[in-house]
This record gives structure tokens, sequence and C-alpha cells, in this order.
């Protein structure tokens, strides 16, 4: 940094904790933390706290000071969850609520909580009213609170007074499991307050979320926040007396962290098969996208983050027009690459619909109407190790897939049997899609493959008994 900012930094009330704000933005903490040094605010706590943990390989004074004997699993659970709607909604809160549903219906009883403070703790919903539980869809989430505030204060405060409440639920609800989903933050509390209690700790690995900022910010592999997010994470596989991951790839990163193989568990997404399969298509929801009766629809559901390679996919589809095919890419969602993509997509000249986001619910005629879900990812970051929930959508719909060269894809997609797989670029996604096109009879025989085998390995009942074994063994 220049002197002058330095200089700056030492003379003008509160400019350190600007600077330091920058620094941490940037994956600096040690930096951060050196420049709040005397600072006794509850953000230089913080600083000082993870970059101590950095240091030290986790956070420290999270050891349960009387570790209680595990009591015999009696079927009830308390799952500590990140968010849940109506605040949140994505891939993470469906899979939340279809477990819940299903354990439900298979006997437990599982009581669903969000991490404190949640939703209230972020900007956007900081005046919601005040509540004891939000109730979505028949499912109840109980709601937390907390002192200390986890975007503020020093987090492993945050995580201990986490801990309090969980060990305080699953004492009133009897639980002899707590089970916590992405990412550390619930882990960590989890792990502790199960000791407390004498319940079993399941952490369940849903993703890697510094290794999602990777794809947004290339480098950030490099910086001591990511080092500290693996850090930490690893903390919670090691102490929890299960953990569960949603594809191979993931069971080995926590391999190599040193998380034994038999405590491992491989619990993939899965569908909601009497809600996703074959249906007819909707030729008047085509006609709103353009589409003809000879169209080749393209089709992309889902948040338009840069790992999707959505602009490989135009690309491709430019190239497919070249060769007479009526191509009609139509992307629903939207996202942070949305205006890039138009802008693509006038580029090539290219007719492409690109539609907001859509109820969950709405999904599957979206689906039924596509011709093809292409899923182009970049492989790096994220995509390496967790596969998308989407992608077992559209196969349980019978929408043929066509998928990048990557493990968690590949993991459920066999080139030639239930889908395609392709090298990257948009030369070979192009032939990829052009064999779907032109060998309809054997592009229906693998899109009806690609729904038996969702219908035999990723139907949520399954899951769940998998899921229920993972908590009793």
């Amino acid at each position: 940094m220049p002197p002058t900012v330095l200089d700056l930094a030492a003379v003008v009330p509160g400019t350190r904790s600007t600077i330091a704000h920058l620094h941490e933005h940037a994956g600096r903490l040690r930096q951060a933390a050196h420049l709040l040094q005397g600072d006794r605010s509850p953000y230089a706590e913080r600083m000082r706290g993870l970059a101590v943990a950095l240091d030290r390989g986790g956070l420290t004074g999270l050891d349960a000071a009387d570790a209680a004997p595990k009591r015999l699993f009696n079927g009830r659970a308390v799952m500590a969850l990140h968010g849940a709607p109506p605040w949140l909604n994505n891939g993470y809160t469906v899979r939340t609520l279809c477990l819940l549903q299903e354990l439900a219906r298979q006997g437990m009883q599982c009581l669903a909580v969000t991490r404190p403070n949640f939703p209230r703790d972020q900007v956007a919903f900081r005046n919601v009213t005040d509540a004891s539980f939000d109730a979505v869809e028949g499912q109840r989430y109980e709601r937390l609170t907390a002192p200390v505030q986890l975007w503020e204060g020093p987090l492993d405060a945050y995580i201990r007074a986490y801990a309090d409440r969980l060990a305080t639920m699953a004492r009133t609800h009897e639980a002899t499991v707590i089970h916590a989903a992405s990412n550390y933050v619930c882990g960590l509390a989890a792990v502790l307050a199960a000791e407390r209690v004498g319940a079993r700790s399941v952490y369940e690995i849903r993703g890697l979320w510094h290794w999602s900022t990777v794809n947004r910010r290339p480098g950030w592999e490099r910086s001591e926040s990511f080092a500290l997010h693996e850090v930490l994470e690893r903390q919670a596989a090691l102490r929890a007396d299960r953990v569960i991951v949603l594809a191979e790839a993931l069971a080995e990163h926590a391999r190599d962290w040193g998380v034994p193989a038999e405590r491992i568990r491989r619990i993939g997404n899965g569908v909601a098969l009497d809600r996703f399969s074959p249906q007819l298509r909707d030729d008047a929801l085509r006609a709103r996208w353009g589409a003809g009766p000879g169209s080749f629809v393209l089709g992309f559901v889902g948040t338009f983050a840069p790992y999707e390679g959505l602009d490989v996919l135009l690309q491709a589809a430019a190239l497919l027009r070249q060769r007479g095919i009526d191509v009609r890419p139509v992307l629903i969602g939207g996202g942070e690459t949305a205006a890039g993509l138009r802008a693509s997509a006038r580029r090539l000249d290219l007719p492409v619909h690109i539609g907001d986001r859509v109820p969950h619910a709405e999904v599957p005629r979206v689906l039924a109407s596509m011709d093809c879900c292409p899923f182009p990812r970049q492989a790096a970051g994220a995509t390496l190790l967790v596969p998308p929930l989407k992608l077992g959508e559209a196969m349980a719909t019978g929408v043929p897939v066509v998928v990048a060269d990557i493990a968690p894809l590949t993991e459920m997609v066999r080139d030639g049997v239930n889908g395609r797989i392709v090298a990257p670029g948009p030369s070979a996604l192009a032939d990829g899609l052009a064999t779907v096109w032109r060998d309809r009879d054997g592009s229906r025989r693998m899109a009806a493959a690609a729904r038996g085998w969702m219908a035999e390995h990723r139907s949520w009942p399954a899951l769940t008994e998998r899921l229920i074994q993972t908590w009793s063994d």
C-alpha cells in the first residue's frame, strides 16, 4: 500500500477501519488485522480472530467443557440451516424442503432451524417483521436469535452462541442427531452443540462456497480468505461424527483433509419424480419464446453465473445456425451475466429468449417444452466438486442433456447412454448438440434412460433412507 495511504490510516479517525475492510474484501486478512491493532471494536476483534484461526489451523475455544455420552438414535433430529425460504430460494432450499418432507413421511421428527438472526442479518431484510418462525409449503423453519452478529463480531463468539441455541433446541426436542447443512458456521455450531447434549453430529457439505468465489474472482484461491475458509470447512468436517457430500469429487476432497473414508457418506441431489416427469410440451409457451414447430430449443433454467458457460452455449448455437438449424436458446432465471449474454446475442445476431426466474413449481413445464438442456460448465472452482440440482431435474423430466466433461456431471451422465459428454469449447458443444438434433430416436432413448437413472438412484425416498441410515449407524 502506498505510504500516503498508510499515513492517512494512522491520523484520520475511522480510516483504518475502512482500509481494513478493503483488505478483507481483497482476501488479505492478516493485513486487515495488523492495521487494527489497538482497536477494540467488534470488527477489529473479528479480524484478529480470523487471522489467528488462519495461523493456528482453525478456531479455538470451541470444545465442549464436559462432552456428554452419545445417546441411542430415537428418530428425532435438529437440522441447522444457513437460510430458508421465503428469504432464500435456490437449490439449497429445494434440497432442504424435499428432505424435510420425506423425513416426515418416513416417520422422523426433524426440527428445522435457521442460523441466529437470519434473515434480518442481511441488508435486504433488515426491516422484516420479527418472528419466531417462517412457514413455507407446510414446513416450519424456526428462527434463532443471538446478541452476536455473524458479519460483524468475533466469529468464534457467534458460533458459540449458535451452539448454545442448538443445544437448547436439541434438549427441548429430545433430539439425538444435530444435522448441519453448509457452511462451516452451521457445521461447527452443530458439532459443539452435539458434544454438549450427547447427540450425533452430521455435517452435510452441500458445496464449498469459497470455491464458488473462485469462479467469480480469478485468483481468489491464492488469497488468505480462501485459505481460511478451507481451514474452517476442514475443521467442521474433522469434528463431525459423519460427513455427507453430494458427489464423489467432494468426498475425495474431504478425504484429502484427513476425514476417514468410513465417516463419509455420499447422498446426491434428488428430484421429486412425481413433479419432474416427462410430459407434453407446451407449444404456446414455445411460441412465446419465438420457437416454431421446427425449432431446436436449447434451454437453461437457473442462475446465470459465470461458471455456467452460457456464453459458450450462445457461441455453439450460432455455429449450429450456420449449419442451417433453427436454434432457439432459451435462458430462464437471471443473474449477474444477464447483460453480457444479451450483448453476446446481439453480437452473434442470434435470436435468444432471456426470461426471469420462474416459481419452482413451474420448472417442470418449462423443461418439458425444451428440446435439449446443455450444461457447458467451466472446469474450475466449485464446478469440479459439486453437481447442479438442475441437471437432475432435466434428466428426470426426460429432456436430452449434453454436459461438459467434468467429474460431478459425468458421475450422473454416461456418454451415449443417458446423455452426451463433450469437450470444452463452442465447437465441441455444437457437435454434441447437432448429434442430439439429428438422431431424434437415439436422443429419445437417452432421455428415457436418464429418467430411469434418476428414478433408480436419485429419488427422494431412497436418498432419505440413506440419510436416516447415516443418522442411526
